[in-house]
């Protein structure tokens, strides 16, 4: 299947793009993380689900959740 095929068929699944679909797996992902353990770091969390930086991570994370990833850590969802 090529690149354009796949994309149009994610868009029509699910009204997003690739890119969208795929960060708010990580997003939700990043969200049971830190509800789960509350001993983890955060920089952990963002390398753990594909971040490269602590500092983009937190400001994504923000836009998901409206709140930042320290104030989710331990909380049960």
């Amino acid at each position: 299947m090529s690149h354009s095929n796949f994309y149009r068929k994610v868009k029509s699944l699910t009204g997003q793009s690739g890119k969208e679909l795929l960060n708010e797996m990580r997003m939700s992902r990043a969200k049971q993380i830190l509800t789960e353990n509350k001993d983890i770091r955060i920089d952990e969390v963002a390398y753990m689900i594909g971040f490269t930086s602590p500092k983009y991570f937190g400001k994504s994370f923000k836009e998901a959740f409206g709140v930042a990833p320290s104030e989710m850590k331990g909380k049960k969802a």
